[in-house]
């Protein structure tokens, strides 16, 4: 993939450089803490490459997560690359820090279109209500909500998790469990949606907007993108208009 690559103007509205600095500060919805590390892409293929960062830089990088406290969640601007989990962004010591941003910036480095680590994003941790793990790396799977607004209105609603994206869950029963975390009260769509359109009036356009539940029953707004590029059930009247 060519270093000289530059993602178009509209692809770039899902960089979370794009929509975070919106949306931060909407009273009234939780949000993990957040805190931004700019990067450049040049220091991480070098990295790459044999190379080590630059001191500074990785002095940035330790004391935003030492901020936070470990565990810490880490993505880069457009992912996370969470179904590798404990090799990306579940960094749970200051030992695995950088291999893990590493390995982010190389998961990028692999996307079509070309993802550039020219930032990371360093979250609060928040235990989920997760009721298994899957996939290869003790990914947590927890109730999920993803919400399509267009121009603060939403056009509808679905599970982030549909059962055939869910790969080597670590209990038997897991089916069940995804059901039952599937299942979303009224009242709790009542609130999720007010928030969805809040969000969807900041940023304006056609947006999927995504709510994750933790522990103790708060919902967390934890990630937004361009409706185009999220997926959308085949069976909802909006799938194929969702980019209009």
């Amino acid at each position: 993939m060519s270093r000289d690559f530059k993602l178009n103007e509209d692809y770039y509205k899902n960089s979370m450089q794009y929509w975070w600095p919106k949306i931060k500060d909407i009273p009234g919805i939780p949000m993990p803490k957040t805190i931004m590390v700019k990067s450049k892409d040049e220091w991480w293929w070098s990295v790459l490459d044999g190379d080590n960062l630059p001191t500074v830089h990785t002095y940035e990088l330790n004391e935003a997560a030492d901020e936070l406290g470990y565990p810490v969640f880490v993505r880069s601007s457009f992912l996370s690359a969470k179904h590798q989990w404990r090799n990306t962004c579940y960094v749970d010591s200051p030992e695995t820090l950088l291999t893990n941003l590493c390995r982010l910036a190389e998961e990028g480095y692999c996307r079509i279109p070309y993802i550039p680590a020219d930032a990371f994003f360093f979250r609060e941790y928040i235990q989920m209500a997760s009721e298994f793990t899957a996939f290869y790396n003790d990914m947590p799977i927890a109730p999920e909500q993803r919400y399509f607004v267009k121009d603060g209105q939403v056009q509808c609603r679905h599970f982030y998790w549909p059962e055939e994206s869910i790969h080597h869950p670590s209990i038997r029963d897991w089916g069940e469990a995804l059901a039952k975390m599937s299942i979303l009260h009224p009242q709790e769509n009542e609130v999720l949606s007010l928030m969805a359109e809040r969000v969807g009036l900041r940023l304006g356009g056609l947006w999927s907007v995504d709510f994750c539940k933790a522990d103790d029953g708060t919902w967390y707004l934890i990630d937004c993108a361009l409706a185009i590029n999220s997926y959308h059930p085949e069976n909802c009247k909006f799938a194929h208009i969702s980019h209009l």
